[in-house]
């Protein structure tokens, strides 16, 4: 047994390409199964369902981490996951108790702490007014954290099989709230729906409300219709032969963009029964973007059929969006919540600045928010500010604004990445539809809790990971450079016998000068030997 692990590890040693497969393909399978039981569970909101995303994660992270080669994230991006997982710890920092109630808004719950320890709590303190909420989030970010760093290092077509996994799993989300909206079953958690009416049908799937639901249709919607982008722009170009009867795989091989267009007519139609107003009106400025990236892209192509069916195009995507705003003042209703969104953003501003510049700590704010309460929403049990932005900046002050900045900063620079002028490979159309689909659930985090639910962060993490990865076109420009130059030192050439020749080589056969510009690999040896054994 010994002596067939040795043998294993020295083989894995030698051959470090082999090891590196093996632990890509590892990732990938643990990749997809965080994917899958992400929203199985109430969208990961139980703590058991939790703590199995952040042990799978970290097995990630350390199949990453043995590999030889450096991360692949970029310095930026490095800074970006350093701060983010290091800042909730920095609210776990001891600190003297004279400090922590000079801190804005520590100074009652210093005192509190006093009155129930004694003097046991006059001692240290911390930023965080509650430490065991704050290590449970930081503990938390490493789920996605792992899910951004794989995504960024598995290769492209693993990366379209875990794409075409996350389509089935929104599919079979779409359907089974379908069936429940169809059945009228309450949400498998027992809460209240987006729209906070309790009993009233609507789609909710394995997550706890519609709105959760809404949030992670939408992710799955940007990227369905990014493949059926690609899937018009590289349809089959073989003509039928007369009397040749086409089976089901020939049309789909002509016609790859139609499995995706049934795939986005459901998930939309899924869309509509979660009665999720903002979730169905993102889903309404998805199709329109889609429609105008495709119309300006098929007027660029050719000089005077392009623009014929650019207007074709945005005439077909206008008439969608015209029958869906029917729909939309159909299926959608008032969100009760909605209502009293004035009061909630009023006594979050007010928590902002009483614990300003620092915050009341990361994951805080269900624990907080009571203090700042209005009466009026008093029957209510507020869990989260249902604004991201404001949440964040509650929790964690100035230093959680400083994060925002920085992500909206780079995920502006990365759009500017993908639009450069070059090919369009699958991987563009999958860029930009993971881009969107970020757009589309930050947007939506601005009315509502989707981006505090542990399956839909995690859904966020993977599109980034696929948003940020390097364009098409720049993988090739490297490739380009990358290639070692074949031209020969002419300074080191002597001519004898009418041949140009390297010193210390040998003359070629026939008295031929050998091209320089072969990419075979026999001259790329050739030309490591004549430079002392060092590779370009």
């Amino acid at each position: 047994m010994v002596a067939a692990q040795t043998a294993v590890s020295d083989s894995s040693a030698a051959n470090p390409s082999a090891w590196e497969a093996r632990a890509r393909q590892g990732a990938e399978w643990v990749l997809g199964a965080v994917l899958v039981i992400a929203p199985l569970f109430l969208g990961g909101k139980p703590a058991w369902a939790l703590l199995s995303l952040e042990v799978l994660s970290l097995a990630m992270i350390a199949l990453v981490l043995m590999q030889p080669r450096p991360l692949p994230i970029s310095a930026r991006e490095g800074v970006a996951i350093a701060l983010l997982l290091g800042l909730p710890w920095l609210y776990l920092l001891p600190l003297p108790a004279v400090i922590a109630t000079w801190v804005p808004g520590h100074a009652l719950y210093a005192e509190a702490s006093a009155l129930m320890m004694g003097e046991a709590g006059s001692g240290l303190t911390r930023l965080s007014v509650v430490p065991d909420v704050t290590e449970s989030s930081g503990l938390f970010l490493w789920a996605p954290v792992g899910v951004f760093i794989v995504t960024r290092w598995l290769a492209p077509t693993a990366l379209l099989r875990l794409v075409l996994l996350v389509l089935a799993v929104g599919l079979l989300q779409g359907l089974l709230g379908a069936v429940q909206f169809l059945l009228d079953l309450a949400p498998l958690g027992g809460d209240l729906d987006a729209n906070g009416f309790e009993g009233l049908r609507s789609a909710a799937g394995t997550l706890s409300n519609a709105g959760h639901l809404a949030g992670l249709l939408n992710m799955v919607l940007a990227l369905t219709l990014g493949l059926t982008a690609y899937g018009l722009e590289h349809r089959s170009r073989r003509r039928k032969r007369r009397g040749e009867a086409l089976s089901v795989g020939d049309w789909l091989q002509r016609y790859p963009a139609i499995p995706y267009a049934v795939i986005a007519a459901l998930l939309l139609a899924a869309l509509l029964l979660t009665r999720s107003r903002v979730g169905i009106g993102l889903s309404i400025l998805a199709v329109m973007i889609w429609t105008l990236l495709l119309a300006q892209r098929s007027a660029g192509q050719e000089r005077w059929l392009g623009i014929p069916r650019a207007l074709v195009m945005v005439a077909i995507g206008g008439a969608l969006v015209m029958a869906l705003l029917p729909l939309f003042d159909r299926f959608s209703v008032p969100d009760v919540m909605a209502r009293q969104q004035g009061e909630i953003v009023t006594a979050t501003l007010s928590g902002i600045v009483a614990f300003f510049p620092f915050g009341s700590g990361p994951g805080t704010y269900s624990e907080v928010f009571p203090a700042f309460q209005p009466v009026e929403l008093g029957q209510w049990s507020i869990s989260h500010a249902q604004n991201s932005v404001l949440e964040w900046v509650f929790e964690m002050g100035v230093l959680g604004a400083v994060l925002i900045v920085l992500g909206l900063a780079m995920y502006l620079r990365q759009w500017v990445r993908i639009g450069a002028a070059g090919p369009w490979p699958r991987q563009r159309f999958l860029q930009l539809g993971a881009g969107i689909g970020l757009l589309l659930a930050l947007l939506q985090g601005l009315f509502d809790d989707t981006l505090q639910i542990p399956a839909n962060v995690i859904y966020f993490a993977f599109l980034a990971g696929l948003f940020y990865g390097v364009p098409a076109t720049q993988v090739e420009s490297t490739a380009r450079r990358a290639r070692p130059r074949r031209t020969p030192d002419l300074v080191a050439e002597e001519v004898r016998g009418g041949v140009a020749r390297r010193k210390g080589t040998r003359p070629p056969a026939g008295g031929q000068i050998p091209n320089p510009f072969l990419d075979d690999d026999a001259s790329t040896d050739r030309h490591a030997g004549v430079s002392g054994g060092q590779s370009v």
